[in-house]
């Protein structure tokens, strides 16, 4: 169990390295967005997000409902990132 274990907080320090990875990128947008006056909010984008993730999440074998909740906090974070 042990070995297991230590795996575990492998995996949990590489989503925490992409989670960071991914809100470098968000505050790039950010600026992006804010050198043009282009909105945070862009409910498309986000749209396109769901459907991909939760496609992804089927073919994973994740719970989709699970998955969904999980990058609606982190899309709530990102778009206070880009502010």
């Amino acid at each position: 169990m042990k070995e297991t274990r230590e795996e575990i907080d492998k995996v949990n320090c590489e989503i925490l390295d992409l989670l960071a990875k991914r809100m470098k990128l968000v505050k790039k947008i950010g600026e992006y967005k804010k050198e043009r006056d282009i909105p945070v909010e862009d409910s498309e984008r986000e749209k396109q997000i769901y459907e991909k993730i939760e496609k992804l999440a089927e073919e994973k074998e994740l719970n989709k409902e699970f998955v969904k909740k999980l990058f609606e906090d982190i899309i709530t974070q990102a778009k206070k990132e880009e502010m």
